[in-house]
């Protein structure tokens, strides 16, 4: 016993099918709204930390240059007369 399918028939279940497709489809781009949510978040933290890196640079002296420093200071402060604050 097999029923015959109409053209409207088939077209319900066609129509049917892309329903069920647009319904995935709309979950999918809720999931990556999400996911573009996170990540919007991620590159403004990110944006902070460069920032908040490149401010230490600017104030970040090395080593070796403060130690050049301070034998030079030293050194001024001897033939200026001057005493240390130390």
């Amino acid at each position: 016993m097999s029923k015959e399918i109409t053209i409207e028939d088939l077209a319900m279940m066609v129509n049917k099918g892309f329903d069920k497709v647009d319904e995935r489809f709309d979950k999918v781009d809720e999931r990556f709204d999400k996911v573009d949510e996170r990540l919007n978040s991620i590159d403004m933290r990110l944006a902070r930390v460069e920032t908040d890196v490149s401010e230490i640079r600017k104030t970040y002296i090395d080593p070796e240059q403060f130690e050049d420093l301070m034998i030079r200071v030293k050194y001024i402060e001897i033939k200026l007369g001057i005493e240390s604050g130390k």
